[in-house]
């Protein structure tokens, strides 16, 4: 079996079991072909970031692109957002919510985007890879547990995460991010995990009401193109009111 590691994470080309030993560390599967060396939430800042370079590095050999724009496709349909609106992809790594709009008609609807994420190297990927969207404007920001956004107040008409809410959400993210969203604004993210790690669920779920969001809670289904699997995802409407 090949392994590479990169700062402590692990690529195993040709996938491997849910865990695997490696040098006395015990390792769990993440995706098909990466592994960390322990829950997604424990991980640090550093790893996180280290995670999502990789994650971007090697495309296409780690992220099922069409399953992951069906996930965006529904998530973006629950913001039920109005022409000339303003958005945010907190967590935007390259791009997925701009890989969808460069496909949909939705596009039309988007006057805005700001693009978040924790990871330095996904900041600039997310610029390098979609400048040339049609939309008025498009930025991005590195956004950790201590920056305060360069945004005014009731700014933005949604924001949109998808396959980010399992990691460390900090309690100076969320809040940002409540100031920041119009009154009647909608937060909405998938966690499809959300059954392997009850405990992060239920504390994301917590630290949304006590920021002041109103909790809508889903469990949708979503086949896999080519296995015909059934993956099940707990979606969440956060409503500023």
């Amino acid at each position: 079996m090949i392994v590479d590691i990169y700062k402590g994470l692990l690529f195993i080309p040709e996938g491997g079991p849910e865990n695997f030993l490696y040098e006395g560390i015990n390792y769990y599967r993440y995706m098909d072909k990466l592994y960390i060396p322990k829950s997604p939430s424990e991980l640090s800042i550093e790893e996180v970031s280290t995670l999502s370079e990789m994650r971007l590095k090697l495309g296409d050999e780690v992220i099922d692109l069409r399953y992951s724009l069906e996930v965006v496709e529904n998530l973006f349909l629950k913001l039920m957002l109005k022409p000339n609106s303003k958005i945010i992809d907190f967590g935007c790594g390259g791009g997925m919510l701009c890989n969808y709009l460069k496909e949909s008609k939705s596009i039309n609807l988007i006057n805005e985007i700001l693009g978040l994420d924790i990871s330095r190297f996904a900041v600039k990927e997310f610029m390098k890879n979609h400048n040339d969207l049609e939309v008025n404007t498009i930025r991005s920001m590195y956004f950790d547990d201590r920056v305060k956004l360069d945004c005014p107040d009731n700014y933005f008409d949604g924001i949109l995460s998808s396959f980010v809410m399992h990691f460390s959400i900090f309690e100076n993210q969320v809040i940002e991010m409540f100031r920041i969203l119009k009154p009647n604004g909608k937060f909405v993210y998938n966690d499809y995990v959300y059954n392997k790690y009850i405990g992060h669920t239920k504390k994301i779920i917590a630290l949304l009401k006590k920021t002041g969001f109103e909790v809508e809670e889903y469990v949708e289904s979503f086949k896999h193109f080519e296995t015909k699997d059934i993956k099940y995802h707990k979606v969440i409407i956060a409503i500023k009111p």
